[in-house]
């Protein structure tokens, strides 16, 4: 309360950032693990294929439903969230609310571009500070920005994950 607006806005950043490191160890671990090469990665051909089999892990975490509603469509990638577990809580806890509340899956979304199409995690890198910078705070990377959130009335959390500049 005593930092206002501008408090609200780093802890929204730091939330987003929360989301990319989540991403980069949790999604990059599993992208590296023998588990995916075993069982996962004998399917995927592309890029996109790679895309959808770490949403398909992250559906079995148990996230609410993620999708990829638009993969590489003129450099934009589109998701969408169904329930989850974020956006249940907030609703939960702050029912009265229309502000965007699904932040860690914000960065998330950014970080499973960033991992696939701008780190190239199919190379197999070591996933330490070097990389995450490499890929998180680089010029190209990807960035997410909410579309449509569960708390403003809509179905689903959506998102629109494009290149910054």
């Amino acid at each position: 309360a005593k930092l206002g607006n501008a408090g609200i806005t780093i802890a929204e950043e730091l939330l987003v950032e929360s989301g990319h490191v989540c991403a980069f160890n949790t999604f990059g671990g599993i992208m590296l693990s023998d588990e995916w090469n075993a069982l996962i990665k004998p399917m995927l051909e592309t890029r996109n294929d790679w895309a959808h089999g770490i949403l398909a892990c992250i559906n079995a975490l148990g996230w609410g439903l993620w999708q990829a509603e638009a993969l590489n469509t003129n450099g934009k990638f589109n998701y969408s969230i169904q329930s989850s577990y974020e956006s249940n809580a907030f609703i939960t806890l702050s029912p009265d609310s229309e502000k965007q509340s699904n932040f860690l899956a914000q960065g998330g979304t950014a970080g499973i571009c960033n991992l696939i199409f701008h780190g190239d995690i199919q190379k197999r890198p070591q996933l330490d500070d070097k990389y995450y910078a490499k890929i998180f705070k680089s010029r190209g990377r990807f960035a997410s920005k909410p579309e449509e959130a569960r708390m403003g009335g809509s179905a689903t959390d959506t998102f629109e994950v494009g290149r910054s500049l």
